[in-house]
């Protein structure tokens, strides 16, 4: 039955089919009053007359939509449609799962990997930090989409059979997944939940994790079987696949920690999502900016029952990238620029300030011989005293008013002289001292001339 063209809420109106998954089907939605597109999963009509599923229906809606974390698909609302099928209203994505991108690229580099579950693993801090655990982590419920920059963003998947970790959970919820029931995707699954286990914790959801990175890694699962029974089966008696038996040249350390998520007992794998993402931290490329654990886990191993595991710095261990080093040279550059702007910024303002600046240029009358100042106007700083012996070649230069002073042009060249032949002279012109035209003689310097 298909669902195009149905209104739903008066505010949904569905346009397009989109998929099928296990528990419903996926349609987009145009949201009549904002103008946003959604995504809307229908419960599958045959599922929604089982009490049971159609609570664990209910509960992703319940989970997922409590949840806030970028590295989760957000659940905005929930509905019935006309014939009382159930729907969940989800952000749409634009993107590809991973299990198509795995059959098209795969094996991928390490960096890209490494990167990608990383930010699984915090989509799972935050549902594990809820009490919610995945419990059905598989490509197919890893959704990539891009970012501004082209680089990848995880988005989790379907909580449609999370179990909620949360011992004070109570009513129908709490019996929703069955006690013993083998429930996720055989090749996923971790030796707990193949044996039907009692009780599971968020574990599960590491080894998950691990078989996803393996799977990206070397294009293989780690245990093999051509059926739903032989995977069970290898995956409850032999241990994984070694991977440099897969691809060769990978670091020893990302196989040991790869390894470590695999293994049998849960208490030997990381302990949390975000202690896995720590170890894995140094091989994706660049400074994983480091995230507190959102899950209150404290760790045996620690020497220190206050520190978190997820709590240790990413870049322990690692030094600095040269993208790094690039941008810290950068911001001394910037900082020096800044700080010559803003000292010539000063000068420009002091400068206004005083828009007589201080010129002392010195003069020496070609006449006395002594050095005058051209801005000089008073008597005392234009006048030199006589010299004790003064030359009777020299004539006396002229004395400024008393009162007020004359223009400094006025104070150094003075009236027009009357030589002996009878001829009328005018003093010389101020000279530079140092010019070319200044006098021969040395000349007498005033004592009290504060520019000498």
């Amino acid at each position: 039955m298909s669902r195009v063209g149905d209104l739903l809420a008066d505010k949904y109106r569905v346009v397009r089919f989109l998929g099928e998954g296990g528990m419903g089907t996926v349609y987009e939605a145009y949201h009549s009053v904002v103008g946003r597109r959604f995504a809307v999963k229908f419960l599958h009509s045959e599922l929604a007359k089982e009490a049971e599923i159609l609570e664990r229906f209910k509960r992703e809606a319940q989970a997922a939509g409590a949840l806030e974390s970028e590295n989760i698909a957000s659940i905005v609302d929930f509905g019935h449609a006309a014939d009382g099928i159930p729907y969940i209203v989800m952000e749409f994505l634009i993107g590809e799962d991973l299990a198509k991108f795995l059959a098209r690229e795969g094996p991928l580099p390490v960096v890209r990997a490494v990167n990608i579950i990383i930010q699984a693993c915090r989509g799972l801090d935050a549902a594990h930090a809820s009490g919610i655990i995945h419990r059905d982590l598989k490509p197919e419920n890893l959704f990539l989409c891009r970012r501004g920059d082209g680089s990848d963003l995880v988005k989790i998947l379907d909580f449609g059979i999370a179990k909620l970790a949360q011992t004070n959970v109570e009513g129908p919820l709490a019996s929703v997944t069955r006690t013993g029931s083998t429930m996720g995707t055989p090749f996923y699954m971790s030796p707990e939940q193949a044996r039907g286990a009692k009780e599971v914790d968020h574990r599960v959801d590491v080894y998950g994790l691990g078989v996803m990175l393996f799977e990206a890694l070397s294009g293989q699962k780690p245990h093999p079987g051509d059926s739903y029974n032989a995977i069970l089966y290898h995956i409850l008696t032999q241990p994984p696949t070694p991977i440099a038996t897969l691809r060769s040249g990978l670091p020893e350390d990302l196989m040991d920690i790869l390894h470590r998520s695999l293994a049998f007992d849960p208490a030997d794998r990381p302990a949390t999502a975000m202690d896995f993402a720590q170890a894995l931290a140094r091989h994706a490329g660049r400074q994983v900016t480091p995230i507190r654990s959102q899950f209150n886990l404290r760790v045996t191993r620690s020497s220190d029952p206050d520190l978190e595991p997820s709590a240790v710095p990413s870049d322990a261990g690692i030094g600095p990238t040269p993208a790094t080093a690039r941008r810290s040279r950068a911001r001394w550059l910037v900082a020096g620029l800044a700080l010559v702007l803003v000292g010539t910024a000063v000068a420009l303002l002091l400068r206004q300030r005083d828009p007589e600046p201080s010129r002392s240029l010195l003069h020496v009358d070609r006449a006395t011989g002594s050095l005058l100042s051209a801005k000089s106007s008073s008597p005392s700083a234009s006048a030199p005293l006589p010299a004790s012996k003064p030359s009777s070649a020299l004539p006396t230069p002229p004395t400024a008013p008393a009162s007020g002073g004359l223009p400094p042009s006025e104070s150094v060249t003075g009236p027009p002289k009357a030589s002996g032949d009878g001829r009328t002279r005018h003093a010389s012109r101020p000279q530079m001292v140092g010019s070319k035209h200044a006098p021969s003689r040395r000349p007498v310097f005033d004592q009290r001339n504060p520019y000498q």
